[in-house]
């Protein structure tokens, strides 16, 4: 009888910390970095004096972002305040609903993190060209190049089989 309560108590320990740091610090920082990319999206977009190709890349850079905290909040942050509420007190439909939601936004996580990283180095790149070799950064670092470059960027991040497979994976392991 002592280690069903042993393993009963080490399950209620880790809900009680993954919804500390799932939900509410991470949950917070969620909050923090969509306010933050929102600002920046819109101040950019009102900035004139900043160049089209780094106002673009930014922008774009502040809505991947949102996208991938928006996508992780659902997935991560309401998941453990639900595991932590209980879901065998949802109606049957509203358990299947949810784990159909989460199902399919599962790899939305990883093409949102992949498409704000890539965009990063698509940033750094723009940046780099137009400092090291400005001759050559209005060939390169052209508006229509830049949007080439990020639409190269998206296909990538959202066709990425490995991704997928692995947030597959990953999604049977966590429903245990």
């Amino acid at each position: 009888m002592a280690s069903y309560d042993e393993a009963e108590a080490e399950v209620i320990c880790e809900r009680e910390w993954r919804l500390v740091i799932n939900t509410v610090v991470a949950g917070a920082l969620c909050a923090v970095g969509l306010l933050g990319n929102g600002a920046s999206y819109r101040v950019l977009g009102r900035d004139s004096e900043i160049l089209p190709v780094p106002r673009f890349l930014l922008r774009s850079l502040a809505l991947a972002d949102n996208a991938f905290l928006v996508v992780w909040f659902v997935n991560f942050s309401l998941w453990d305040l639900v595991a932590y509420v209980g879901l065998e007190r949802m109606s049957p439909g509203a358990r299947v609903s949810w784990m159909y939601a989460r199902l399919a936004g599962y790899p939305l996580a990883f093409v949102g993190q992949t498409a704000t990283i890539w965009l990063t180095v698509l940033v750094a790149a723009s940046r780099c060209l137009a400092v090291c070799w400005p001759a050559k950064a209005g060939v390169y670092c052209s508006l229509e190049v830049t949007r080439l470059g990020k639409l190269t960027q998206l296909i990538y991040a959202s066709s990425n089989q490995q991704t997928v497979k692995l947030s597959d994976r990953n999604f049977d392991k966590r429903q245990h």
